[in-house]
């Protein structure tokens, strides 16, 4: 059986931009195509879950690039690929996945591992195809995930070259209308007290527009964090559609006369709802992103990059929202206050750690606070599951971050929920070197659900799953670990560690009522 077009792919790979390749290989085709890559200089990094795998990869492309493919067999490997596959899907992460697979044409009487493909991910990813040996089909898959919004595309590797190539998302419509983006610039002349939310788009196509010159506040989604410099007086935080109290939409949106949403999108906030004040917003794209918001106007533009330069010289004229922020920020201070509970231990970590340290989050209550108290200052700083919300993920998109990036320290923060599902992937960080502190935030439980149920012993049963013993867990797989019960612990333990050592693990224990407490009235 001939596997050249095995090696034309791997080839077409490396020019299409893959530099990194994680997965669990068979001792067919997928294999073949892992030693054809290594012979190319594309790395690859054996896993322990191929959803782990697919989640790696698209941590290397959450700048919506390419770089990333995750391999594995047909069949039962890749339908363990479909959670990370997912997690990409929602993040916008243009990672590549590929499975051995059979042909369309092959008997039906096969069965062994036998499964639809197409039929499983045509939901969750843009494109679906099969290699045929065509590079032109490549580019074409390539460029496909990596068009607004960017997101998975999959690869059949078949026995013999197959012709079968799906582009499945809808092409969403840019074209500009001059005339409403005129209204637009009017509407933000004729304000007083404007404001601006940065949508993931900022991220991706909008990285040399300089949001530090406009001297009015700036929010961003969560999934655009970092997009502004957020050690800045006129960064207003993260905004989740999540009202309460302490929330910037409450103490700092409200007060303005109009809000500019640049690539806000609904999908990116938990609830879209209206903000109060009047809201435009602008796009590269049009379709349902917005609805929800109850937008006055929406712009689409096929020269974003110019329209929101063209924004952001008026804006630049605006001056307003110093005094609202310090307010915000001291009301904020005052609920977190400084007992060992999560803010402290964010502070104190963003002290302690270099500055160039990536924060990748999990979620749960302690992702409330970190996406909060954390600062980061540049877009490769911070990475979370920001629109899926999807537990599990911070490990292995840390161990993706660590390996496309080998100088830049990585902070893996995660919970009771967070820890189990990838926690023996460390093992890879372990041999790797790889600069990471992982850091295990518990209460002993799922905080975040437990918050909101009765006390009784089935609930009691469905929400106490905190991992006592993960520390040691860690020292088993060589990988030094720490119990710490207050910041002075912290302090002590992080003095004696370097990231270029290799990774290091803690487990932080918070008693939970307290716990819960402090995140609640911040969403």
């Amino acid at each position: 059986m001939s596997t050249n077009h095995v090696d034309q792919l791997a080839q077409q790979l490396l020019d299409a931009g893959v530099k990194y390749a994680f997965g669990i290989t068979g001792s067919g085709m997928s294999l073949r195509l892992i030693e054809s890559l290594d012979q190319l200089g594309v790395q690859y990094f054996p896993v322990h879950h191929e959803a782990a795998a697919a989640i790696m990869a698209g941590a290397c492309c959450r700048d919506g690039i390419t770089r990333a493919a995750s391999i594995t067999i047909k069949g039962p490997g890749f339908a363990n690929l479909i959670p990370g596959i997912l997690s990409n899907q929602y993040e916008g992460r243009p990672a590549i996945s590929i499975s051995e697979a059979y042909a369309t044409d092959a008997p039906g009487w096969r069965k062994h591992k036998r499964l639809d493909h197409f039929a499983l991910s045509n939901v969750i990813t843009k494109g679906i195809a099969q290699v045929g040996g065509d590079a032109e089909e490549i580019k074409a898959l390539f460029s496909l995930a990596q068009t607004e919004y960017p997101g998975p595309v999959h690869i059949d590797l078949c026995p013999s070259p197959g012709e079968r190539i799906e582009l499945l998302c809808e092409q969403l419509d840019s074209t500009e209308s001059a005339s409403e983006l005129d209204k637009l610039l009017d509407r933000v002349i004729q304000s007083s007290c404007p404001a601006v939310i940065l949508g993931s788009l900022a991220l991706r196509r909008l990285r040399e527009i300089d949001w530090s010159r406009l001297t009015i506040p700036i929010a961003t989604t969560a999934a655009a964090k970092g997009s502004l410099d957020e050690m800045t007086p006129f960064s207003a935080g993260i905004i989740t559609g999540e009202v309460s109290a302490l929330s910037p939409e409450t103490t700092i949106l409200s007060k303005a006369d109009l809000i500019i949403g640049i690539g806000l999108r609904n999908d990116e906030v938990v609830k879209a709802a209206s903000f109060g004040p009047d809201l435009c917003i602008i796009d590269s794209v049009s379709g349902d992103h917005h609805v929800g918001f109850e937008a006055g106007q929406i712009v689409v533009s096929s020269d974003i990059e110019c329209a929101v330069d063209n924004i952001c010289q008026l804006l630049s004229e605006k001056n307003w929202g110093k005094t609202e922020i310090r307010a915000a920020r001291k009301m904020l201070a005052a609920h977190l206050g400084s007992d060992w509970l999560p803010a402290q231990l964010f502070r104190k970590l963003q002290c302690l750690l270099p500055i160039d340290t990536s924060l990748v989050l999990d979620t749960g209550f302690f992702c409330t606070v970190g996406e909060t108290v954390w600062a980061a200052r540049r877009p490769e700083y911070f990475c979370g599951s920001s629109v899926g919300r999807f537990m599990g993920t911070a490990i292995p998109s840390a161990i993706g971050i660590a390996v496309s990036n080998p100088t830049q320290p990585v902070l893996c923060v995660v919970g009771d929920g967070g820890l189990p599902p990838y926690m023996a992937e460390i093992e890879m960080a372990v041999l790797e070197r790889l600069p990471i502190l992982f850091v295990y935030v518990t209460d002993g439980r799922y905080g975040s659900v437990a918050a909101f149920t009765a006390d009784s012993q089935v609930v009691s049963r469905a929400v106490d799953v905190g991992c006592k013993i993960a520390w040691n867990i860690a020292n088993a797989m060589e990988c030094p670990a720490f119990l710490i019960t207050d910041s002075d612990e912290l302090e002590a333990v992080l003095a004696g560690w370097s990231p270029n050592s290799g990774p290091l693990f803690l487990q932080c224990q918070f008693e939970p009522v307290a716990y819960a407490s402090q995140a609640k009235p911040l969403r």
